[in-house]
């Protein structure tokens, strides 16, 4: 597989539909749609039909009017649909799938040729770009935009490139590292109705190298590889989980500069290594760390994560997660998990009251409620343990979820192993690869000895 070096990926989906007679009208779901004869009506319209004839060919009565009388005999059109009996003009709102089709009006009980074509269509979901890393080669990565329709790759220049197919759908590409921080990748999935466009997603975020985990309230330190004297000037940059970039610290021939009041008070730099202290961290702290040394930006890349203190669960079990931040009115609230091998996916999405829960990990056990945010996942397995992030409107929260999901331990059954040579002393061995507590009746806690391959034994 070759690499593609590429500054920006668009993917960009296309779906194309045979109409069946004349020019066709593309709407969305919950959209409106009007069709009028070309030809004004004769005088004395005594009797106005217009007819739907759905993709499998049926054919329905959408509305009648017959001299001042409405009658609408089918469910699927009642309450959305009106007629102009001055034009012949036929009005239908809040549109669905169904109503996709061929309309035909007939006036004075004679059926006109004027054929209309409508294809009503679902939006296109909001992509998520997930990314895969490659096992022999950190600086290699493929990413992936899980559609089922047809994927045009892109890169900034306009060059379409070729995909790989993906099972069960979609496409991926491998790009690798420029050492560029500001390289972005998005992807577009577009057909007849809409457009939707993935949170850019950085090569400072695909490539973060190995990342300092840390405690709230924990203190970390780095410091740069090269430090060459003389300096006369370090600043320490701080590119929080949106993407937004800030001064955490700035030294200048002795000065110290904190502007941003996320640092105040808990921040030093050494000016005779470059070394950054950061004391009493937040999760806002979590991010990437740059510096500039002498007004010039260093390639090395810090990355922290800062986690409240994470959930245990056993595996059967529930879990739900509620955001500290949560205003509404809201359109669109997406809960993501990063597994411990660090592979990002969605595991639900609620948009205007449609649920989308693409990862069969989380099929049939997760919800969302709208109205608080909360995601709840029942039937916990080991496989969900990790990291859960929430957008809200299409903007990543700051608050991260941290869960580890462990089997229950079973219960324990010791065994006995004789002293060859003492009658009156025996090994009791306990195995199992955990923590192993011996006592005895007194309840006094006794020091066992490890015993091989797992366990131990006193």
């Amino acid at each position: 597989m070759s690499l593609r070096r590429l500054s920006l990926i668009t993917i960009v989906v296309f779906i194309t539909s045979e109409t069946v007679s004349g020019e066709g009208v593309f709407k969305a779901v919950g959209d409106q749609v009007s069709f009028r004869p070309d030809k004004p009506l004769p005088p004395n319209v005594t009797s106005i039909i217009w007819k739907h004839i759905n993709t499998d060919g049926i054919t329905v009565k959408a509305i009648e009017w017959d001299e001042g009388e409405i009658l609408i005999p089918n469910p699927r059109f009642k309450d959305i649909t009106t007629v102009d009996e001055k034009t012949g003009q036929i009005n239908i709102t809040n549109l669905t799938v169904e109503h996709s089709g061929v309309y035909t009006i007939d006036i004075n009980s004679k059926e006109q040729k004027q054929r209309f074509t409508l294809t009503v269509m679902k939006r296109v979901p909001k992509p998520v770009i997930e990314r895969e890393k490659i096992k022999d080669n950190p600086d290699v990565v493929n990413l992936t935009c899980k559609y089922s329709e047809t994927i045009i790759w892109k890169n900034s220049t306009g060059q379409i490139l070729p995909g790989l197919a993906l099972h069960p759908k979609g496409e991926f590409i491998t790009v690798e590292k420029k050492g560029n921080p500001k390289t972005f990748y998005n992807c577009t999935l577009k057909n007849a109705v809409s457009e939707e466009t993935s949170d850019p997603l950085y090569e400072r975020d695909l490539f973060k190298g190995e990342g300092v985990l840390k405690a709230v309230g924990d203190r970390v330190s780095f410091r740069p590889d090269k430090f060459i004297p003389p300096v006369t000037s370090i600043i320490w940059k701080h590119i929080n989980t949106a993407g937004f970039t800030v001064m955490a610290i700035e030294w200048d021939e002795g000065e110290i500069l904190i502007p941003n009041p996320r640092f105040k008070d808990i921040t030093t730099v050494d000016e005779k290594t470059g070394q950054i202290t950061i004391t009493n961290l937040k999760v806002e702290h979590s991010g990437v760390y740059t510096i500039d040394i002498n007004s010039k930006e260093q390639q090395q890349r810090f990355t922290l994560t800062v986690m409240s203190e994470g959930v245990k669960k056993a595996v059967g079990d529930q879990v739900s997660f509620r955001p500290d931040n949560f205003v509404p009115p809201v359109t669109s609230i997406i809960w993501k998990h990063r597994n411990t091998d660090g592979i990002l996916v969605k595991a639900i999405e609620w948009d205007e009251g449609e649920i989308l829960i693409p990862n069969p990990r989380f099929k049939d056990i997760t919800a969302v409620d709208e109205k608080t945010g909360q995601i709840t996942i029942t039937n916990l397995k080991v496989e969900h343990s990790g990291v859960y992030t929430i957008d809200i409107d299409s903007k990543e929260h700051e608050q991260r979820f941290n869960m580890t999901v462990m089997k229950r331990i079973p219960k324990p059954v010791i065994k006995t192993q004789k002293i060859k040579d003492n009658p009156d002393v025996v090994n009791l061995i306990c195995e199992y690869s955990e923590t192993i507590i011996w006592k005895n009746s007194t309840r006094e806690t006794l020091t066992g000895s490890k015993h091989d391959p797992k366990g131990c034994d006193v």
